[in-house]
Order: structure tokens, then sequence, then C-alpha cells
């Protein structure tokens, strides 16, 4: 399951670094069961973010964007291979897998003219940041972000998040 080894892969980085602003829930074990996926991890105490946390939200959002994938990987998708998880997608998932940004690039802007979107509403993966590959949270609702006793963020990864090419 692609979602539990990003999140893991995630938990892994941000985790092992003491000055992080943000932990993330240990993936324990991941299964498929009929056609649901279930994730078993890390129980961390907290309380939800509001509207007030919106700037420490921002924060763990920006160092969440940071995490990028080995520089040979050059599809997008979650760590390990398969569909994006994202809202754009029907029923949150790409029907395809992508073997590059450009594949999906077109994916997307194809998609945009079929829904006859105005010719200047495209995507241009290079121009918005070079081309490369991080982390695409699809769902920053204060929601998914929580604050332990401590204070510190926790971002519990809801996965219809995908690492593009990871």
């Amino acid at each position: 399951m692609g979602e539990a080894r990003t999140q893991d892969f995630i938990a892994n980085i941000v985790n092992s670094d003491e000055d992080s602003v943000v932990r993330v829930p240990r993936v324990y074990y991941a299964f498929r069961y009929k056609d649901h996926g279930y994730i078993l991890m890390q129980h961390i105490e907290g309380q939800d973010c509001t509207e007030e946390d919106t700037d420490a939200v921002a924060l763990v959002v920006k160092r969440l964007w940071a995490i990028t994938p080995s520089p040979t990987v050059s599809a997008p998708g979650p760590v390990g291979g398969g569909p994006i998880f994202h809202r754009f997608f029907a029923n949150h998932c790409s029907a395809v897998r992508y073997n590059s940004v450009a594949e999906l690039q077109e994916h997307v802007n194809n998609v945009l003219a079929r829904a006859e979107y105005p010719s200047h509403i495209r995507i241009d993966f290079n121009k918005e940041d070079g081309g490369k590959l991080s982390l695409c949270l699809d769902d920053i609702h204060p929601g998914n972000f929580r604050r332990d006793k401590s204070g510190q963020m926790i971002s519990l990864l809801r996965m219809e998040k995908s690492l593009p090419g990871m």
C-alpha cells in the first residue's frame, strides 16, 4: 500500500530530526481487506488544531513540502510506486501510473481541456517548481494536524496524499 509506505517514509525523515517542527505517526502494519486499506499506526495523543493554529500548520506544510525523493526517482506516485491519491482524480485515485512528471502534466492538461476550462488554465510543473518531485498534500485542513501535550505539531497525513515520484 503506497499510502502506508509514503507515511512511513515521511515519519522516518521528520521523526529522526530532533528539531523538526512536526512529528508523523509511524506505520506498524498495513493491509487490504476486500476493497479497503487499513493502516495500523502509532497513536499520538493531542488536540486537533483549529484555525488559530494556521501559522503553525503553515510551518508544518512547508517542512513536508521540502521532502524530496531520491534523485534516481522520476515517476510521480507514492513511495514504492502506484497510483496517485488526490482529490483531482475521480474517486481520489489516478486511473493510471505515471512514468514521469511530463506524463502527469499532459494528463492533467488533457482533463482540463476536455472539461472546457479556458486554454490559459493549464499546469506547467516546470514553471511552478522546476518539475521537482515533492510531497503533495491535498487536504490542508487544521483537523489533519494536532498538537501534543508539549505543543509539538503532529501531522496525521490522512493519506489521500502521495509523494509524486517517491
